[in-house]
């Protein structure tokens, strides 16, 4: 089976702002294409800046850019491409793996059009896609609705690149948080708010525009460590007692190397709860500083929790290794194009 993947060069750049977390960063394309080429032929379509794009959807210059005629299928995780291969009138499978609309919101307050602009495009993918793949269960709830078939597959884990590894470990009880700090994760603020005249350390890794607001306001024992290179995450991950996150995400790419690392998880209640269980994998609060300052308090002084916890997060991350979801996948794509074709 042929499938033919169209992306955007820049298209991090075009739903987030452009601070990069690690100084190189894997997106799920990535890992998914790697695996994927051993169930069907695939090949790749990369269209420029969503400028570009923007200005052949307005101005339905569809031989801006060239379909392959041979192909089964298409394949893309981008809105915008999204509407440009229904203007094509060729089948796509639409890989949903933001919350598009609501992310451009948080990051570009005031660009309207663009808003409006994502909003409509991710509908329009919704609705012409020929298969439609969630990454997390609160967004199959969210489209129970849309009569298309639909699959559940979450954003995984490089279990040979993430897993238990012993390295030195601090004196303190030690917090770490890997992730950008932009406005999507605004909420770190009360994370670090959190930790101020407690007995623990925590160490920030990433980069972004609210990096130098939040540190200025952050007590002495939070450290902002900054950009690191992707191969040391995982150490940085080991090197943590506990590992935060506090974005309000169904399908975070980190929750899943915190699992494959064995660590206990503090992060946000809502969309994530189709996935981690309060006191099972960790513990899951409300937005506020006091919430996640409890939750701290209660996995320091609780070993039992910690350990229970951890072995509860490796055995979720075996369920989550890359080569296991994208095995489904495939399989998914090729009952779309099967069921198309009839």
């Amino acid at each position: 089976m042929k499938i033919c993947r169209v992306s955007e060069e820049v298209y991090a750049q075009t739903i987030q702002q452009s601070h990069s977390t690690f100084k190189s960063f894997p997106q799920r394309k990535e890992f998914v294409d790697g695996e994927l080429k051993k169930y069907v032929e695939l090949s790749n379509i990369s269209l420029s800046e969503v400028d570009d794009v923007k200005k052949v959807a307005h101005q339905h210059q569809h031989n801006h850019w060239e379909v392959k005629q041979d192909m089964d299928c298409y394949l893309t995780d981008n809105p915008y491409i999204g509407w440009l291969l229904h203007l094509k009138g060729v089948p796509f499978v639409f890989d949903y793996i933001d919350m598009y609309s609501l992310m451009v919101s948080r990051e570009f307050e005031n660009d309207e059009e663009k808003y409006t602009f994502t909003r409509y495009c991710e509908t329009m993918s919704v609705k012409y896609c020929i298969g439609l793949i969630l990454q997390s269960g609160d967004l199959e709830r969210q489209f129970s609705d849309v009569k298309v078939p639909k699959q559940v597959i979450p954003n995984g884990v490089d279990i040979e690149r993430f897993k238990s590894t012993i390295v030195p470990k601090s004196e303190k009880f030690r917090l770490v948080f890997v992730g950008k700090i932009t406005e999507w994760y605004a909420s770190l603020q009360n994370v670090c708010e959190a930790v101020r005249g407690l007995d623990v350390e925590f160490k920030v890794i990433g980069d972004g525009g609210l990096r130098k607001e939040i540190e200025e306001k952050s007590p002495p024992n939070v450290e902002f460590v900054g950009a690191v290179p992707y191969e040391d995450v995982p150490k940085w991950m080991n090197s943590a007692d506990v590992c935060m996150f506090c974005v309000d995400d169904g399908s975070p790419v980190v929750i899943g190397e915190y699992c494959a690392c064995g660590k206990p998880i503090i992060t946000l209640k809502g969309k994530i709860e189709w996935l981690l269980k309060n006191s099972e994998n960790g513990l899951l609060v409300y937005d506020t500083a006091q919430e996640f300052r409890q939750a701290i308090i209660t996995m320091k002084d609780d070993e039992r929790l910690r350990t229970e916890c951890s072995d509860a997060n490796r055995v979720l991350s075996e369920r989550l290794d890359w080569k296991v979801l994208v095995k489904r996948y495939a399989d998914f794509i090729k009952e779309c194009v099967t069921r198309e074709a009839v």
